[in-house]
């Protein structure tokens, strides 16, 4: 069973844990586009850009999932996670 350290803090932070049934790489999400944008544009699980804390086996802790790629952050803590994903100003499908 994976363990991740101050789990509230993430929570309190806006991401969502994530089931490992559903998603064994991924540990907690958040979404990086409001709820709206989502269902006006009708996008799929795939194409929400999502910071995440998670491993795909070669790289492990924060990442920014963009639809099409992960970039991963040198952040240690959730906190700095947020802080580098609310600098992004726009999604913008190439």
């Amino acid at each position: 069973m994976r363990q991740v350290k101050d789990e509230q803090r993430f929570l309190d932070l806006g991401f969502t844990k994530v089931d490992p049934e559903k998603d064994p790489l991924t540990y907690f999400e958040k979404k990086l586009i409001p709820e709206e944008v989502i269902k006006e544009h009708d996008l799929g699980v795939d194409e929400i850009p999502t910071l995440f804390l998670g491993t795909n086996g070669i790289n492990t802790g924060f990442g920014v999932f963009t639809g099409s790629c992960i970039v991963w952050l040198n952040v240690a803590t959730p906190d700095e996670a947020v802080e580098f994903a609310n600098k992004i100003s726009e999604f913008e499908p190439i």
